[in-house]
């Protein structure tokens, strides 16, 4: 039997076979922060509604509401005091409070190698929208202003490692986990055709920049 693939599946937004795809991510946002968490997740592009503490977050306008979604909800109390004790203890150790710097100077600069999530945008004119809305809002935005940071990979960017435009965005707004203090990072990528009309990794790789990837050893 052949495999279904999602868009054969969704009849006018209903799901009439369950094909095998990832279909969400949860995370959690900080107490007090719904608005914060819906307004990143706007700005972002997708479509946030809400169901007492849960945001329920569709990635196409088109989806099914089950597939191709994330949820975001407040920290469970267990969570919460493991959150806490991770930030009386990056304020009590300066060894420590120093990784934590070093490890987010590492992953803006290599953004290719911290856990994320990632959406592939349609068009490079919609990716752009995105982007500027992201920056503008990284400075502007009465609810994210100082809480995300913005880096753009386009493939003549130095270093880029793909011929994709990327946007990594890093906030400290929700968590999958983690610490807040850690921060979470999410990534829009819009793909370009290559020659052959053919999109997959090999093609898409073959027509990237070319730049090499960096000893691991050295992202200390």
């Amino acid at each position: 039997m052949a495999e279904t693939t999602l868009v054969e599946a969704e009849q006018n937004g209903a799901m009439t076979v369950r094909p095998l795809v990832l279909n969400h991510v949860e995370m959690i946002y900080r107490r007090g922060e719904t608005e914060h968490a819906q307004a990143f997740f706007e700005t972002l592009g997708f479509t946030v509604t809400q169901w007492e503490a849960w945001l329920f977050v569709s990635i196409s306008p088109d989806g099914n509401g089950i597939d191709n979604v994330m949820y975001a909800n407040q920290p469970t109390p267990a969570q919460q005091n493991f959150n806490d004790a991770f930030d009386q203890a990056v304020a009590n150790d300066p060894r420590l409070a120093d990784t934590l710097k070093r490890y987010h100077a590492v992953a803006r600069e290599w953004p290719y190698y911290n856990f994320h999530f990632g959406a592939s945008i349609p068009t490079h004119e919609d990716w752009q929208e995105r982007v500027d809305r992201l920056q503008d809002a990284s400075n502007n935005h009465p609810l994210l202003k100082g809480r995300i940071e913005v880096v753009v990979k386009e493939p003549t960017t130095p270093r880029a490692l793909t011929a994709q435009s990327q946007c990594f965005v890093f906030t400290d707004i929700l968590a999958a986990g983690g610490p807040f203090a850690q921060g979470l990072q999410f990534e829009l990528q819009w793909t370009p055709t290559p020659p052959s009309g053919v999109i997959n990794s090999e093609t898409v790789a073959a027509i990237g920049p070319g730049n090499p990837f960096p000893e691991m050893s050295t992202l200390v």
